[in-house]
């Protein structure tokens, strides 16, 4: 645990300090009883500029072939979270998006391997992200691989995404063994 930091203290003291992030609701039945729960995100953040650091680090091995670019398009924080670490420690390199919208905001601006989408997002779902890439790949004839992630599994899920345009579906709660092998046999299978 960390000694706090006196107040006489420059504001670059304060820059690899981690911030939570706590967000708590509550609410009464009949002003009898009340309940509360609670999401907390840690997240380091710069003083300096005021913006988040980027969480991405290089391989430990430099002899390594350069990382493959995962667009994550995941609009729930603590997943938003539990994947990026999960594939930087398998040592992709991961860009966050918070919806579709972003998603392919992010696709235009930067190149990518694979796209690992949640199926339902505000704004604009994994679906129509899907559809969307797909339309702009129709005119190059490139393909990028996209996985579909949902918590909300029916039958014929996997089927009726795969009918739209996604190349692999993992559900929710993901097993790290199950996602990683769904993105190797894909990244195996396309050209970087």
């Amino acid at each position: 645990m960390r000694e706090p930091v006196p107040h006489s203290h420059s504001i670059h003291s304060f820059v690899d300090l981690p911030i939570i992030h706590l967000s708590i609701c509550r609410y009464s039945e009949d002003d009898r009883t009340s309940r509360c729960w609670c999401r907390q995100i840690v997240t380091s953040y710069s003083f300096s500029s005021m913006r988040p650091r980027p969480i991405n680090k290089p391989p430990a091995d430099p002899q390594k072939t350069p990382s493959r670019r995962v667009l994550l398009a995941e609009d729930d924080p603590v997943a938003q979270v539990g994947l990026r670490t999960l594939l930087e420690k398998q040592g992709y390199v991961t860009v966050l998006a918070h919806n579709g919208r972003e998603a392919l905001a992010r696709y235009h601006a930067e190149l990518f391997d694979l796209v690992l989408t949640d199926v339902q997002m505000p704004e604009m779902d994994g679906l129509a992200l899907t559809a969307a890439l797909r339309n702009l790949e129709a005119a190059t004839g490139a393909h990028l691989p996209i996985i579909g992630v949902t918590a909300e599994v029916k039958t014929g899920d996997r089927e009726k995404y795969l009918t739209a345009g996604m190349d692999g579906f993992v559900s929710k709660p993901i097993l790290p063994s199950v996602l990683i092998a769904e993105i190797e046999k894909l990244l195996g299978s396309s050209a970087r």
